[in-house]
């Protein structure tokens, strides 16, 4: 009868912990940075850059900050937006600036950054393009 007694308390609590009734599991909230890329590998002097950013979320989440810089502190871009499950694609837009000394700029290659940060993650990735006169 005790063996009995014994099998049935350890079903019910085995039913209440695959019901999590008693167990509180909370969801793993994921983020990853899929994708920072340039839309050409080459540009000339004021030649507009587009540049795109795919961003990965396993749930939603709110003020997320994505800054794009680069090219010797001229590009400084920042969105702050609310992602939703799956995957996002955020544009950005600029304008290079003259490739001479008085535009600031040597024609050459440089590094683009982007920054994705959400609460104490923060993900980063970086490409290079090339500018010419």
């Amino acid at each position: 009868m005790r063996n009995i007694s014994f099998l049935i308390t350890l079903g019910i609590i085995a039913g209440l912990i695959f019901s999590r009734c008693i167990i509180n599991q909370t969801e793993e909230k994921t983020l990853s940075l899929e994708k920072f890329s340039a839309d050409k590998e080459v540009y000339h002097s004021s030649e507009l850059m587009k540049l795109t950013v795919e961003i990965h979320s396993s749930s939603e989440l709110k003020n997320v900050s994505i800054v794009v810089k680069g090219i010797n502190g001229r590009l400084n871009q920042k969105k702050t937006l609310d992602l939703n499950e799956g995957t996002t694609k955020i544009s950005f837009a600029y304008k290079l600036p003259r490739c001479n000394v008085c535009g600031g700029i040597r024609a050459g290659n440089y590094d683009l950054t982007c920054e994705v940060t959400y609460d104490d993650t923060k993900l980063e990735k970086s490409t290079t393009v090339k500018i010419q006169q």
